[in-house]
């Protein structure tokens, strides 16, 4: 859920297009990207108190972000072969008609891909590495679409969402 500035019922997380229920329109998705892009500014500013710097997480952060670099590309996984797994497992365990089972399957399949193909990736340029890293975001998007499609116990005609498996 999300009020009119377009932050969601959890505080300073703001949402905007498809995430609003709306058709699959770029237009939309721009211009409430913006919109929330701007209220989220205004929320952080209105803060009276902002976290703490905190270097140790910082430097955690960007050997994380960096890390695949390192990784030769003859012993690495290019972030299209995950991005292709990604899309398949979504495909073959998310498909039109959803249930518990197959759910839960692909769930097992995302985790297998995050403990063994994630440190595995390998990018060879800040290109590769920006991809790679939009991949790790797609990877945990679908893990989140399986959650809450398990969480959805029945079948929303409106929202194209079938379940097999519930009312």
């Amino acid at each position: 859920m999300h009020d009119w500035d377009l932050m969601t019922n959890l505080p300073g997380v703001f949402a905007g297009g498809d995430q609003l229920f709306a058709t699959d329109c770029a237009g939309f998705a721009c211009s409430t990207g913006y919109y929330a892009g701007r209220k989220a500014a205004a929320f952080a500013e209105s803060l009276a108190v902002l976290p703490s710097y905190d270097p140790t997480f910082v430097e955690k952060e960007a050997k994380r972000l960096l890390a695949p670099l390192s990784v030769p590309e003859e012993e690495g996984i290019h972030w299209k072969e995950l991005n292709k797994a990604i899309s398949k497992a979504m495909q073959n365990y998310c498909g039109g008609v959803k249930c518990d089972a197959l759910l839960k399957e692909g769930l097992d399949l995302l985790d297998t891909f995050e403990k063994e193909f994630v440190p595995l990736l390998s990018a060879s340029n800040p290109h590769d590495l920006m991809r790679t890293h939009e991949v790790l975001d797609i990877l945990t998007v679908a893990r989140l679409v399986l959650h809450a499609s398990l969480a959805r116990r029945c079948s929303v005609p409106p929202l194209s969402f079938e379940r097999s498996d519930a009312p």
